[in-house]
């Protein structure tokens, strides 16, 4: 069985869509080919105190530079990106 989709953001010039998923992966695809560029694993499984620690946001910044990914324990923020 493959993963859930709980959270999708788009870039905002276009070419990249962001997935997160329920196994703590975020999925970076180029939507000229659809080709998977990169996989974050962000964390998975569940944490100790119980918590899942699944992708439940993605969101690029308004000039497509940061991502910021949003799980269970907090959130982290990746670039900037060229």
């Amino acid at each position: 069985m493959g993963a859930r989709i709980w959270s999708l953001a788009n870039s905002p010039d276009g070419k990249i869509i962001v997935v997160g998923t329920d196994t703590g992966l975020v999925k970076i695809i180029r939507t000229s080919d659809m080709a998977i560029i990169e996989d974050l694993m962000i964390a998975s499984g569940f944490s100790q105190e119980g918590f899942s620690t699944d992708v439940i946001s993605v969101s690029f910044s308004s000039d497509g530079k940061y991502l910021a990914v949003g799980h269970a324990k907090g959130f982290k923020l990746f670039g900037p990106f060229n």
